[in-house]
């Protein structure tokens, strides 16, 4: 198997965990808050994660990459950005709308991306790409805004998000030109987002164990920890490494084909004619952008 293919399956399987992981991320919300949801995920993570990566290192002579103060500027921002900004505007999201509008609107990253590339980066994309980008856009315009949607503040939030997505990717290319290791990467965004979290949870004076949590709860932090947080996070990096960022972010269409049929089932969560037009519209969209002459 070439190595092209053994990345489309690490990407794969990172974005199957991430579209499970939606309804996760909605059903454990009922249990912990935001902010103590993810303090407890990002010290977990790097409680696993740091000995992990010290271990693996630990026949090399120096422990730490050699990269310029610029550089581990960029990677302590990039950690800061993949973490408690972009996450806990994620996390806002799913609090205050439903996992499969937050998961379609989510997925539409890889388009804001691929347009601010080309807006303020240069990059080219073809005249059918951006006319299938812009429809995606107003796809999720629809859902976002739509007038039978109770959800606009959450949704806004995921939007937000999408917007911390598209720093973390640029800073993402800048730091992939090291050759860091996915490990590291993975390792070191959770652990300074466990450092940068922490000041805000006690600022906020957060319960961290509540006597509501049944075992399902913590079941599903579990499940963000290892899955969706350590295995997904380090595939991902770890394919991103063999193919092109923006080819990589395309399989970030996937996920609301995996979220939408568990969060109906398993949370009970309608289909609103908004998410159904929208999301009609979405896919016309990336039809479009991703067809060839």
């Amino acid at each position: 198997m070439s190595a092209r293919y053994r990345a489309y399956i690490y990407i794969l399987i990172a974005i199957i965990l991430w579209g499970i992981a939606g309804p996760v991320i909605k059903y454990t919300l009922g249990y912990f808050d935001t902010i103590t949801f993810l303090t407890i995920r990002f010290g977990l993570t790097s409680l696993i994660l740091v000995p992990f990566w010290i271990w693996t290192e630990r026949h090399k002579k120096h422990l730490f990459p050699d990269l310029t103060y610029k550089d581990w500027t960029v990677l302590i921002v990039y950690g800061v950005t993949a973490t408690t900004i972009e996450l806990g505007l994620l996390f806002l999201g799913f609090a205050h709308t439903s996992a499969i509008e937050a998961t379609l609107i989510f997925s539409t990253a890889p388009i804001l991306i691929a347009l601010a590339g080309f807006y303020f980066l240069k990059e080219h994309i073809t005249k059918k790409e951006r006319v299938g980008m812009f429809v995606a856009f107003a796809g999720t315009i629809i859902v976002v805004f739509g007038p039978i949607s109770g959800n606009i503040v959450g949704n806004l939030f995921v939007m937000l998000a999408n917007l911390a997505k598209i720093v973390e990717v640029v800073l993402m290319k800048k730091l992939l030109r090291h050759n860091l290791s996915p490990l590291f990467l993975t390792m070191f965004s959770f652990f300074v987002g466990f450092l940068s979290i922490t000041p805000i949870y006690f600022l906020s004076n957060h319960q961290l164990i509540t006597n509501n949590v049944s075992l399902s709860g913590y079941l599903g932090l579990a499940y963000m920890v290892l899955f969706s947080g350590i295995i997904a996070y380090w595939l991902f990096l770890k394919g991103q490494k063999t193919i092109e960022v923006s080819e990589a972010n395309m399989f970030t269409y996937l996920q609301p084909l995996i979220t939408t049929p568990l969060a109906f089932f398993w949370l009970g969560e309608s289909l609103t004619w908004n998410f159904l037009i929208g999301g009609a519209v979405v896919a016309l969209g990336v039809g479009l952008a991703m067809r060839r002459s």
